[in-house]
């Protein structure tokens, strides 16, 4: 720990303290607060936390240091993270390394920049191993990286950073698309996938783009934002959507294919076609033609009648309509039958009649284990006690894994229903999802998710006109890859070190705090809704 004996203004520990609790467990939220203030940890900072808390200095330092995500000494203005997980490795992180090191002149071991501009640091996984290998800087990740391009994603990212443009697209990632009316009639739909992977890619540039033709053209599209597009290797990806439902793919876009997919693939009605067709050709003249013929040999799927065996084959349960939702668009959600599942059980089942169709349908554990769902549900519903918990695990860091990641920022309304289904069915109020600090986009889109879903009166008190309620919250991890054992996580939520206990007891009948505790992982809470629905 370092003994910094910096000026540090302690007004914001103690406001950090009054938002975040007292209480011992409030250990790890008040730690990542503020390291996101300093950038790091400063003891006198720690020192206030324990004089304002209930907290031990014993427990703070032991919770600090347990953690990797912590930092004990100052860093630079920007911080770039560069993912040595498995599969960057392979592809190359090192050399990306060693060629960001060589441009900011750092030798030896110091990580930190003379000017104090940067700091670089390793990191264990960003989960978008399909674009390996990645860098991130602050909080923008650039995929597909290699000696010479991350060089380039620094000097792109300084001029963005300038420009202000990196924060306006990092509050666009949380956008939906813009409300129209659900019996409107435009002549296409646009979609771009906006997940991690996505975004590391370019796609909200293509975005961009996308909606600066549609302008200009003065073609009537709407450009919609989805999840997953289920085919990662060739984002930015958009689909053409036309009227009849129809539809194309284009893969591997940048800016300049996405304004030739709109110049070339959607038409003005009425008066302004004529017009539109003379501007085409004009344009032909002066740029030619490669962007389009570019997008046109990147179709995957559906262009000229073409099939994909790839997808068309596919049986979606979790992923149900992929590429179709977008994750924070509840109405899209609930359009596609969304929360109906959660409204049967709390309604018209009983939690014994819930279990049982859970029981039925086979459903296990798919964070590994295999454990039949229905059976660890059953035995936290017989355990005693009033008070219990409902945790979704998704502190994924197996190698190459990046499952719940893309379920987290995709399909947010799915796990939480999922959830809310399984804390009727072993009487829960309180619940947790317990996600991966590097899955900075997931915590956000989780956290919306729950508010528009409160909102809606689908979680909160009183769900449905019912009695029931369910109070979920959101818990980032702190990097400890042991956190995924069920055990060790519950400690970690407890504001304890992330360390595994013998079992039994199981979490299931005494876990958090003592409490009867159903773990589940976030895919296995993503097939509920589908199984109640469709049948088990």
């Amino acid at each position: 720990m370092t003994n910094c004996s910096c000026d540090i203004d302690l007004a914001l520990v103690d406001r950090i303290v009054e938002r975040l609790g007292r209480k011992p467990e409030a250990a790890i939220p008040i730690l990542h607060a503020l390291q996101e203030a300093y950038r790091h940890l400063p003891m006198p900072a720690l020192e206030r936390v324990c004089e304002l808390t209930e907290i031990t200095p014993a427990q703070l330092v032991g919770v600090a240091t347990f953690y990797p995500r912590y930092r004990h000494q100052a860093t630079g203005q920007h911080l770039i993270q560069v993912c040595h997980g498995t599969a960057c490795h392979v592809a190359g992180a090192e050399r990306v390394t060693e060629s960001l090191r060589r441009e900011l002149k750092l030798d030896g071991d110091g990580d930190t920049t003379a000017d104090g501009q940067f700091t670089i640091e390793r990191i264990a996984c960003l989960g978008c191993c399909t674009l390996a290998p990645v860098v991130k800087i602050d909080e923008t990740v650039y995929g597909r990286q290699s000696a010479v391009k991350s060089v380039d994603s620094l000097e792109r990212f300084l001029h963005e950073e300038a420009s202000g443009a990196n924060a306006e697209r990092r509050k666009r990632a949380l956008e939906s698309a813009p409300p129209r009316q659900r019996n409107g009639r435009p002549q296409a739909e646009l979609r771009i996938g906006l997940n991690s992977c996505c975004i590391a890619s370019g796609s909200l540039s293509v975005r961009d783009a996308l909606e600066r033709a549609a302008a200009s053209c003065g073609v009537d599209v709407t450009i919609k934002p989805v999840g997953c597009t289920g085919m990662c290797h060739r984002v930015p990806l958009v689909e053409l959507v036309g009227e009849g439902g129809g539809s194309v793919l284009f893969g591997d876009n940048n800016p300049r294919t996405a304004e030739a997919i709109v110049r070339r693939a959607v038409k003005p009605r009425g008066l302004l076609r004529r017009t539109w067709r003379a501007i085409d050709k004009a344009v032909d003249l002066l740029v030619g033609d490669d962007a389009w013929e570019s997008a046109r040999q990147s179709v995957v799927a559906g262009g000229d009648g073409e099939s994909s065996p790839f997808l068309d084959r596919q049986i979606r349960i979790v992923t149900e309509r992929c590429g179709e939702l977008d994750p924070l668009d509840i109405d899209d959600y609930l359009a596609a039958r969304g929360y109906e599942a959660l409204k049967t059980c709390v309604t018209s089942w009983t939690p014994e009649q819930t279990i049982a169709e859970v029981h039925r349908s086979g459903l296990r554990g798919r964070g590994g284990a295999g454990f039949l769902t229905g059976d660890k549900w059953a035995i936290s519903r017989r355990a005693p006690g009033e008070r219990k918990f409902i945790v979704c695990n998704g502190d994924e860091g197996d190698p190459g894994a990046f499952m719940d990641r893309m379920l987290m920022e995709a399909y947010p309304h799915r796990i939480l229903e999922g959830m809310a289904i399984a804390a009727y069915a072993i009487g829960a109020r309180e619940g947790w999802l317990y996600v991966r600090a590097e899955y900075e986009l997931a915590v956000r889109r989780i956290r919306k998710a729950i508010e528009q879903a409160e909102a809606r009166g689908f979680l909160g008190a009183r769900m449905f006109g019912t009695d029931f309620g369910l109070k979920l919250g959101v818990m980032r991890g702190a990097g400890a890859f042991v956190c995924g054992e069920e055990t060790a996580l519950i400690a970690s939520l407890e504001g304890r070190r992330g360390m595994p206990r013998y079992r039994p007891p199981y979490p299931s009948e005494q876990g958090l705090w003592g409490c009867p505790t159903n773990v589940n992982n976030v895919e296995t809470y993503a097939c509920v809704p589908w199984i109640v629905r469709i049948g088990p």
